[in-house]
């Protein structure tokens, strides 16, 4: 006898948190990005972004703020998530 059943909706969920983990890591690299150019752009003003990142590191300082102090990361990990889901849509 064939199986009838599916495994789709079990591949589907799977699939949704794959995207979701992948939002996280990239909020990770994101933030350390934005960090590294912050501090770079301290000590060496004359150097600036080009126009394209620019508008990307300035989108995502309003909602992550530049770390001067020592705080717990999840809120930052969250938000910056939260701001890559919307930010390519927002660009189209």
């Amino acid at each position: 006898m064939e199986d009838v059943g599916t495994n789709a909706p079990y591949v589907v969920e799977r699939v949704r948190q794959q995207i979701d983990d992948s939002f996280t890591i990239l909020s990770m690299e994101l933030m350390h990005a934005a960090q590294a150019a912050d501090l770079r752009l301290k000590e060496h003003p004359e150097r600036k972004l080009a126009t394209a990142t620019a508008k990307l590191h300035d989108a995502f300082r309003e909602k992550v703020p530049f770390l001067d102090q020592d705080r717990s990361m999840t809120p930052d990990i969250s938000a910056g998530a939260a701001f890559l889901k919307t930010y390519g849509s927002k660009t189209q």
